[in-house]
């Protein structure tokens, strides 16, 4: 955190600032400040007031990390359960569970994140049936689970914050007072958690039941499971404003890498970049998901068993129950993309079949005397859709979300109007998903051999691999390179806004099911039975 000197503008012995208002355009050279000292006359009142109410001074001697947070976190918890079971004349089993758990918390997060007041609660009703006979068993079971939770600032409902401060252009909704996030690189400011409050209410009915039975020296396995998904979901993201500072205000412009600090643009009140949302990106997301499966473990001899299975999973694409997505179209390139309101997302992908393949087998050479060794290997895809968060990013397209970047050269924000409507600010910002992606999966395969030894110990050495295929990734469109439409330009000068690809537009965060990755590991175990 900055100590004494630094919050009042005295930088002696830092890296030299300058002053961003005695800029040269013809030689691009500004004025130091003289003794590297910001006079107290241009101290930004916004700046002087966060760092005298809410700003810590340090409390270690560690130039590095200079503050120990010391905050406590406070909890309050209620759990209950009840269970009921019956067993019929046919040894058939009903059951039934009811959980509840409503928990109330002040959560301290990680530092410069101030506490937060949350409450949870929790509800999950469950219904089962289970009838066996002499080779057979079949489970069906029904439940339902409801989840609320609700983030707010401590501030909420209370102090205005960020317009005692004196910021403007932010919410002024009692919801989300709190403070602003001022991000000052290099330094921790203390700040309310930037993505609240937050309010969520699921609700999932889940449908299951499966089947076993044994013939021979087969063992089968199948069954189906239907899931329906409602997520309610508020995150106000951006509501009190986030504002970046990097110091490049007050970096010599000829000699930028040892010059400027990010605390003294903060103090000057030049924030480069800001971001705000306006309106509240309310979302009511429904998902179904169905899946069956079938298994056969076949006992060949008594030293091999091989197990086959197949699964299929359908997973829809996430819809708003109000028809409130927006999605970003780029069929005109080289113009801008727009918004085109969808049922869905994504298109949906009906092709996730999902093989497994296992074996488990005892060489009829025992290689310690009288310890059995065994070879096992597997190989298995599993699905793994996106989560509901990739979807709801749409709900800040029908909201005014709004970024502003500036080359860092003359001042163009401040702090106390950090979203000024002018030629250079203002422009909105989007989200996108590619609504051709399908879903991203998993290839898992193993091989090992597991060896008894002297003592009771176990020993297992194995190969396992991990492949992941069309895995969730972003890029940020609308740059300066000029990438969507396939240009891909160099880096070169000039006003930053009138650079990008779409001048328009602000910042296009672009979601897509493009990213790979690949895992191999040696994994040795020793297991001593007592």
């Amino acid at each position: 955190v900055p100590d004494a000197a630094t919050r009042s503008g005295d930088f002696s012995g830092g890296s030299p600032i300058f002053d961003p208002l005695t800029l040269n355009p013809a030689t691009g050279v500004r004025a130091p400040f003289a003794n590297n000292v910001i006079p107290a006359a241009r101290i930004d009142s916004v700046a002087k007031n966060y760092l005298a109410q809410y700003e810590p001074l340090p409390n270690r001697s560690d130039p590095t990390d200079n503050y120990l947070d010391a905050t406590p976190n406070q909890s309050s918890d209620d759990l209950m359960s009840a269970r009921v079971d019956h067993q019929f004349r046919n040894q058939s089993l009903l059951f039934g569970r009811y959980t509840l758990n409503d928990q109330r918390d002040r959560v301290n997060s990680a530092f410069p994140l101030r506490p937060t007041d949350e409450n949870v609660r929790a509800q999950q009703a469950v219904i089962g049936y289970i009838i066996s006979g002499g080779h057979w068993l079949n489970e069906a079971r029904f439940s339902f689970l409801r989840l609320r939770t609700y983030d707010v600032p401590e501030s909420a409902f209370g102090t205005n914050v960020a317009a005692n401060l004196g910021v403007t252009g932010v919410s002024s909704d009692p919801f989300t007072f709190g403070l602003p996030y001022f991000l000052v690189n290099n330094y921790s400011t203390l700040t309310d958690d930037p993505e609240i409050p937050k309010v969520q209410r699921d609700n999932s009915w889940n449908l299951s039941d499966g089947v076993s039975f044994m013939r021979g020296a087969h063992t089968f396995k199948f069954g189906f499971q239907g899931v329906h998904f409602q997520l309610n979901y508020l995150k106000d993201q951006y509501q009190r404003g986030q504002f970046i500072y990097t110091g490049a205000f007050t970096q010599d412009l000829n000699n930028p890498a040892v010059t400027g600090d990010p605390l003294a643009d903060f103090l000057l009140g030049y924030p480069q970049d800001t971001t705000r949302n306006v309106g509240q990106a309310q979302a009511y997301l429904r998902q179904n998901v169905a899946a069956g499966y079938f298994q056969d473990e076949w006992r060949v001899n008594s030293r091999l068993t091989l197990t086959v299975g197949m699964r299929y999973e359908y997973f829809s694409p996430y819809s708003e129950a109000r028809g409130n997505l927006e999605n970003l179209d780029y069929s005109n390139l080289p113009a801008a993309p727009y918004l085109v309101r969808e049922s869905t997302a994504v298109h949906p992908d009906r092709k996730d079949f999902a093989p497994r393949i296992g074996l488990a087998w005892r060489p009829p050479v025992e290689f310690l005397e009288k310890r059995s060794t065994v070879f096992r290997a597997g190989y298995g895809i599993y699905y793994a859709p996106e989560t509901a968060i990739d979807t709801y990013d749409l709900m800040f397209n029908t909201i005014k979300a709004e970024a502003n970047q500036t080359d860092g050269v003359v001042p163009i924000l401040t702090t106390q109007n950090g979203f000024p409507q002018t030629a250079n600010s203002g422009f909105p910002a989007y989200y996108g998903i590619d609504p051709n992606e399908k879903t991203p999966y998993v290839q898992q395969w193993q091989a090992g051999f597991q060896q008894e030894l002297p003592g009771r110990i176990l020993l297992e050495v194995a190969y396992v691999g991990t492949k992941g295929t069309r895995l969730g990734r972003f890029r940020q469109n609308n740059t300066s390179l000029h990438t969507v439409d396939g240009e891909d330009l160099a880096p070169r000068s000039g006003d930053l806004q009138s650079l990008l690809e779409f001048p328009t537009l602000g910042p296009i965060i672009q979601r897509e099911n493009m990213a790979n990755s690949i895992y191999h590991s040696q994994q040795v175990k020793v297991e001593k039975r007592l």
